[in-house]
């Protein structure tokens, strides 16, 4: 599971869509929940959305978010089930102010197949860079490889420290 966000210029004030993607590998995914955490100091969810390739869970589930405490809940499902690597949902961002945000999956975020087994998963987080003064917001999609972390920092200048995160290996084959 990882977070896709376009990478681009934003300022304070601006909008950006962030996908939420399930790397299926060569398993066939029926449902997925995804529990993010957000930098809510620099953040605010404006909406979110199931893609059209999944539903509500069941009737009970609700897909939600709190600008708050900074996160999101969603659950999906496709009966028939995907194997193909597939976004889950879009979420819309609003930045509030300049600095520093992260959006991250957090462990209890999990896929199963159709049948109910849940699969493991590598989560991951983004690191996003505000500014107020036409300068932009690029963004660092931390990819997890086993158990190597890379970070793209695509093209961010200013930075001396290096940026680092955790993965999580949740479930088992």
């Amino acid at each position: 599971m990882q977070i896709s966000p376009l990478q681009g210029r934003y300022e304070v004030g601006q909008k950006f869509t962030a996908e939420i993607w399930l790397k299926t590998g060569d398993y066939i995914i029926g449902q997925a929940v995804a529990d993010i955490s957000f930098s809510e100091d620099f953040l605010e969810v404006v909406s979110l959305k199931l893609t059209d390739a999944f539903e509500a869970a069941n009737k009970y589930s609700k897909n939600n978010y709190d600008n708050v405490k900074g996160n999101i809940h969603i659950e999906g499902k496709n009966n028939v089930g995907i194997k193909e690597d597939s976004s889950l949902a879009s979420v819309i961002f609003k930045v509030k102010k300049k600095g520093n945000g992260r959006v991250e999956l957090v462990k209890t975020s999990k896929m199963y197949t159709p049948d109910g087994l849940q699969m493991p998963i590598r989560i991951s987080s983004s690191l996003y860079q505000f500014e107020n003064n036409g300068g932009s917001a690029n963004l660092s999609n931390n990819i997890i490889d086993k158990n190597a972390v890379v970070s793209d920092l695509g093209g961010v200048t200013g930075i001396s420290n290096s940026i680092s995160t955790s993965s999580i290996l949740i479930g088992q084959p």
